[in-house]
């Protein structure tokens, strides 16, 4: 488990002149195993690290471990971020990959922030469900799955869902769906009891095809998934947001809350990188949709980069 990471010296996010971080991992394994831990560009590349190893008992998790007779290790590891590209931490000189790290995201606290801010304004009873579209590594699934009672997220990606299952098994409460979001959600809704908190962020990033290198963004270090229905306009195969919308607004019978990621994306081509189409739905079309809906509660924005739908 990545228990963070702290930038020395500076506010926590990246500088691309001096991108050097410490990272923290806890690991239940043996120290020959922590010894074969390395950090890996996104072309394959060994990334240069100091690794430390403390078989000591300093934080809950290793007491934990101790309890169950697992063997225990805290690893450190410092290495420099290749610019702001991701890397990630793997076994084996790279062939067996256990955990992707970008260099700008620590922890989905704008989440776990609005839920707080939603039972404390608006849901004093508290938000059971959790209901993400689109897995990508499961950080958020992980890190969800300590704040709600139950937790489902979609994958389209054949390769990300096969990764999700083996990264969330030890967590009961979380159950991977594999396909298009647009159809899933209604298979997922009626096994929703009480107030959900449903996070969008069903959309392709990016594969083998895009050229990053004229690319404003780096991109993930692994492929992302689209539609394969090449009968659909590209936008409709990368972003199922509406088909996403109209299915909770029926079938959610109970008090909901969405929350809709990347929403400057909205209505553009090539913002993120080349080849990205969101030009089906723009801002206006979502927000206008939401006020001709009866369920409505409000909606507002919540940050610059997200939107939030509530339903009575």
């Amino acid at each position: 488990m990545v228990l963070g990471w702290t930038y020395k010296n500076r506010r926590p996010w990246l500088d691309l002149e001096n991108p050097d971080c410490e990272i923290t991992l806890v690991l239940n394994c043996d120290s020959k195993t922590a010894q074969n831990i390395s950090v890996v560009d996104r072309q394959g590349n060994i990334i240069p690290s100091n690794i430390r190893t403390d078989a000591r008992a300093t934080t809950p998790l290793f007491f934990l471990a101790k309890m169950i007779g697992r063997p225990r290790t805290r690893i450190t590891l410092d290495f420099r971020f290749p610019q702001a590209e991701p890397v990630v931490i793997s076994l084996a000189n790279g062939r067996k990959p256990l955990l992707a790290l970008l260099p700008n995201i620590i922890c989905p606290e704008f989440l776990f922030n609005l839920k707080r801010w939603i039972e404390h304004a608006h849901c004093p009873e508290g938000i059971s469900n959790f209901v993400e579209t689109g897995t990508l590594f499961g950080h958020t699934t992980l890190y969800a799955s300590y704040w709600f009672k139950r937790v489902f997220t979609v994958e389209l990606s054949d390769g990300l869902f096969k990764s999700a299952q083996v990264n969330l098994r030890d967590r009961p409460n979380v159950t991977c769906v594999h396909g298009n979001s647009a159809k899933k959600i209604p298979e997922i809704i009626p096994n929703l009891t009480g107030t959900s908190l449903l996070f969008l962020d069903a959309h392709w990033s990016g594969d083998k095809s895009t050229d990053w290198g004229g690319s404003g963004w780096a991109g993930y270090p692994h492929d992302t998934a689209r539609l394969p229905d090449t009968d659909l306009d590209e936008a409709n195969r990368q972003l199922p947001l509406m088909q996403e919308l109209e299915a909770i607004s029926a079938l959610h019978k109970g008090a909901a809350f969405v929350l809709i990621d990347d929403w400057p994306n909205l209505g553009r081509k090539n913002f993120g990188f080349a080849d990205e189409d969101w030009s089906n739905l723009t801002q206006s079309m979502i927000t206008d949709w939401f006020d001709a809906n009866p369920r409505t509660k409000f909606h507002q924005r919540t940050d610059t980069k997200r939107y939030l739908w509530a339903l009575n």
